[in-house]
């Protein structure tokens, strides 16, 4: 046992404690996520007024607040379905701690009870955040109130954890499946993506429609009044924690929680173990079939061999499948939500002057998305970094053809952008080409201030849980962000006093400037900075 213990806490200081060369990553992180998490806690609080006050008369906040609690309980099993299959049934630590003195049961249940911890943590803070909101919006907020919140708060891992322990080993076996099949992932990536902007996107418009015209459609009344119904059915067992925020019904829904907990957690560890097992083993083995599949020589260029070696690793790397190129791909998409939504709230507001800095704004902010990982273009080698020092191809010429790379994806996705903003009239076409112009020379901007960056401090080596520390793409994010708001604020103010023309000189000189800037930067200390580096 008391070997469990020290196992424990040793995991413990792998998932939360940190290291010297990323504590100014996670604070930057942090610090971005807080501030995401401020704008989510807000769009909540207007969401949750308008339901209350224009379902005053068919529904009472006691089914609100039971309808967000089902909202939290649904994002903690997906949070923890998602630490399953990371901790439990692809554990990057595998080799390590196969080398400690513990039974693989006894890791087992650690790494099941360290779950647990993590999602109790991730209970508190956002069943105490986004319910306390809710009842600061509804006026339900009070001591007892409160006090409600930290019981749910404490028997709201529950249910989720159970269901995550017998949900985690079909969702890991179905990625398995795909795991050779990155388009199809990628694909369903996308999928995600455009449904969350579509569903962002109804619920921003009839939250607009409401504020502007004072109005909601029929349709959109009784869809929600249907949906908070349901959720309130005690056929959701999630309603069985939200029943501790009001002290409601306290002993049936302690019992309902044991007893779920008990059947779908006992047969899902039933279930989990020989998986985990075997799983542990084939790790511990390492792959095979290895360099079993034979490939032919090929003769391409220094140019052509570097892009296709970088658009293999997008694909086979899911980080940089689904949050680089699937971004790219699903930028459009975005685009034509947020400037549709964007320009209608605007031209209500302040005049159809507005829809050129809105397009501005926003595909400022998804050219910074889609480019953030050049922020990593270095660190991403990892281990296998001192290739590039030993291939026939310049330092700063490799960095060159990466670059060029990026910039494909980003003129690829700014042109079906423009292209469907210009189709459906959100802007003249003399602003198409303006906007086609600048926004291709902040891309190029962004490719290569994530260059210098990662050139002068990369992050070569992976830490023990497989995870890599990197304050750069962080810190390319934030200034993508600022230059989108920067930019779009710009062209929204000067365009509303009729100076489009000061305003495209403007947004023009910002763009050029800060590309000429990182360019001199990258050109000049690119190959020493390089150089010097040792994997």
């Amino acid at each position: 046992m008391e070997a469990v213990a020290t196992y424990l806490r040793l995991q413990m200081k792998l998932r939360w404690g940190s290291e010297e060369s990323d504590r100014k990553s996670r604070l930057l992180t942090a610090v971005v996520s807080v501030v995401t998490f401020m704008v989510i806690l807000l769009l909540e609080y207007v969401l949750i007024g308008v339901l209350v006050d224009y379902f005053s008369d068919g529904l009472t906040s006691e089914q609100i607040a039971t309808a967000f609690m089902t909202i939290v309980e649904a994002v903690l099993t997906v949070t923890a379905v998602t630490a399953q299959i990371k901790w439990l049934l692809r554990p990057a630590d595998v080799q390590i701690t196969a080398r400690f003195p513990v039974s693989p049961f006894s890791m087992f249940l650690a790494n099941l009870l360290m779950i647990y911890i993590n999602l109790t943590i991730y209970s508190a803070a956002l069943t105490l955040s986004m319910m306390g909101v809710l009842g600061i919006a509804t006026g339900m907020f009070t001591f007892e109130y409160f006090l409600g919140l930290c019981a749910a708060a404490l028997i709201g891992p529950v249910i989720p954890f159970a269901v995550s322990v017998i949900v985690a080993v079909p969702v890991m076996f179905v990625l398995n499946l795909l795991e050779n099949h990155n388009y199809v992932k990628l694909f369903i990536f996308i999928l995600g993506i455009v449904a969350f902007f579509v569903t962002y996107d109804y619920i921003l418009r009839m939250m607009a429609d409401y504020f502007i015209y004072q109005r909601i459609s029929n349709e959109t009344a009784d869809l929600w009044d249907k949906l908070i119904l349901a959720l309130n059915s005690e056929f959701n067992p999630f309603v069985y924690a939200a029943n501790f925020i009001f002290f409601r019904d306290v002993g049936r829904s302690l019992i309902v929680n044991a007893a779920v907990f008990a059947v779908l957690a006992g047969a899902g560890m039933t279930i989990a173990k020989p998986v985990y097992d075997r799983v542990r083993n084939r790790a511990l083995e390492g792959k095979r079939g290895i360099f079993n599949k034979k490939t032919a020589l090929t003769s391409d260029g220094a140019v052509s061999a570097v892009i296709k070696k970088e658009f293999k690793e997008i694909m086979r790397t899911r980080v940089y499948a689904y949050f680089y190129l699937g971004i790219a791909i699903a930028t459009p998409v975005m685009v034509f939500f947020c400037n549709r939504l964007v320009k209608q709230v605007g031209e209500a507001q302040i005049g159809g002057s507005v829809a050129f800095g809105t397009s501005v704004l926003v595909i400022t902010a998804f050219m910074a998305m889609i480019n953030v990982f050049s922020a990593n273009i270095i660190s991403k080698e990892g281990t296998r970094f001192y290739l590039t020092k030993i291939i026939p191809v310049s330092f700063t010429a490799q960095l060159s053809i990466k670059s060029l790379m990026n910039l494909m994806v980003s003129a690829g996705a700014l042109a079906i952008s423009c292209f469907v903003i210009g189709v459906l009239k959100f802007v003249e076409t003399e602003q198409i080409f303006v906007i086609v112009a600048v926004e291709l020379v902040m891309a190029a901007g962004f490719i290569l201030n994530g260059f210098n960056l990662n050139v002068r401090h990369p992050y070569l080596k992976n830490k023990a849980n497989g995870d890599v520390a990197e304050i750069n793409t962080s810190i390319m994010m934030t200034i993508g962000l600022l230059f989108s708001a920067l930019l779009g604020g710009t062209s929204i103010v000067l365009a509303y006093d009729n100076e489009i023309k000061l305003v495209y000189y403007i947004i023009s000189a910002v763009a050029a400037v800060y590309f000429l800037v990182n360019a001199v930067i990258f050109f000049t200390s690119a190959e020493r900075k390089y150089n010097s580096i040792e994997p």
